[in-house]
């Protein structure tokens, strides 16, 4: 998937008046969207990787069914030395603890 699709992506996602319950539908309807703002979390373009973590944060808090599956991926990041999504996978697994 291109870096442009998931940047288009992730900014519907992370816009200040998102329709996050939409977006969030719409997810559950095409569960590629999910995966590609996972890929985008690795993205060499900085906007694009904190903007998918930030996405990925406000689902975890509207949607953490959603998410629970990938738990072990969050997880993962709680190590990554990059302090921004570091700090994320804190706050996606603390929601992740209402499914658990």
């Amino acid at each position: 998937m291109p870096e442009t699709r998931d940047w288009a992506l992730v900014r519907r996602f992370t816009a200040p008046r998102a329709n996050l319950p939409r977006l969030i539908s719409q997810v559950k309807r095409e569960p590629e969207l999910l995966d590609a703002l996972l890929t985008a979390v690795a993205s060499d373009v900085a906007r694009v990787r904190f903007g998918a973590a930030k996405a990925l944060r406000n689902l975890s808090g509207r949607a953490p069914d959603l998410l629970y599956p990938h738990f072990d991926f969050f997880a993962s990041f709680l190590w990554n030395e990059n302090s921004i999504l570091r700090w994320n996978a804190i706050l996606i697994v603390g929601n992740l603890a209402a499914v658990d």
